[in-house]
């Protein structure tokens, strides 16, 4: 009996030892890591952006002479960016520029409850998440996750532990697109595809869409109107942002179908009136070579080009 019982002992200290490790070290290049060292800054950031993965992957801010943080999450809609901003507003200096990046169907689905919802209790006050705020899953997944009952979550940290490099993943350091044209043209239509699966889309072409998307461009919009009035209300300065496309992507998307699920509402919401920064058919960024090993997420070079362009053209909007 002593000896399952030590036996037991041993497991348990094993057990902690790799939570530690995973929370500790593993996951300290994760992006929620990475959002929540950059909301518990004692820094006054002077520029920050909020959005989805065309966000996070857009921005880069180390070396400018801005202080920025790129506070972009991969897969998101404008719920949480909402709840985000609001959270996080101890980490803005006076009149801090806020970049709100509005990719292709940003507006077709609001996004409460959408992709991993529960990891936003790790850095989201819980008196923003209301009913989606729970105690037990922030010490679950802030300090155990190893110990979260759930046997995916745990065989994917064992996975990422057995797997674990020291360095950042790969997309967020490459500086070229390391694979062929024809690669990149089938990542484009791999990327219209989901978007006409979850959305119930015909194609990327055509303006004809599903009425049911109305109702949600409709919820998204007033989403949208809020947080502008909120930022002005803040005294921040809220800059809505078009990220760029390739040509590749470029040409599987028509400009009457971006005309109807993404420019009108952007007209719609932004009552205020507020900037739009609008550089999805800039030809500087047309180049595959500047995006990570697909057609529409810019890379670790492209990411530089991008960052110093939109800050030019804020010093110039903000400096006549």
């Amino acid at each position: 009996m002593i000896y399952i019982g030590i036996t037991i002992i041993f497991f348990c200290i094993i057990f902690l030892l790799l939570n530690i490790f995973y929370i500790t070290v593993v996951r300290y290049h994760d992006q929620e890591e990475y959002i929540k060292r950059g909301s518990s800054s004692f820094k006054k950031y002077e520029v920050v952006a909020f959005g989805s993965s065309y966000c996070r992957y857009a921005f880069n801010f180390d070396k400018t002479n801005k202080s920025g943080y790129n506070f972009g999450i991969v897969a998101q809609f404008l719920y949480y960016t909402d709840l985000m901003i609001r959270s996080f507003r101890k980490c803005y200096s006076d009149k801090a520029v806020i970049l709100i990046v509005l990719p292709d169907l940003v507006f077709a689905e609001p996004g409460k409850g959408k992709y991993g919802a529960n990891r936003y209790v790790r850095f989201i006050d819980k008196t923003l998440l209301e009913d989606e705020y729970s105690l037990k899953n922030k010490i679950l997944l802030s300090y155990f996750p190893l110990f979260i009952p759930d046997i995916h979550n745990f065989k994917v940290c064992i996975k990422r532990i057995l797997s674990y490099s020291a360095s950042k993943n790969e997309y967020y350091t490459l500086r070229h697109n390391y694979i062929s044209k024809k690669e990149n043209i089938l990542a484009a239509e791999k990327r219209c595809k989901d978007w006409c699966d979850e959305f119930h889309l015909e194609n990327t072409i055509s303006a004809d869409i599903p009425l049911a998307l109305y109702d949600k461009f409709e919820q998204s919009t007033t989403i949208l109107t809020k947080i502008i009035d909120y930022c002005l209300g803040e005294n921040l300065r809220p800059i809505l942002v078009v990220t760029p496309l390739s040509s590749i992507m470029r040409e599987k998307i028509s400009q009457s179908f971006l005309d109807k699920v993404l420019y009108s509402n952007i007209k719609r919401a932004n009552i205020q009136g507020i900037p739009v920064l609008d550089y999805l058919n800039d030809e500087r960024f047309s180049d595959i070579d500047l995006y990570a090993n697909n057609a529409d997420f810019l890379n670790a070079r492209g990411r530089e080009l991008f960052t110093n362009i939109v800050l030019d053209d804020i010093k110039n909007l903000y400096d006549r």
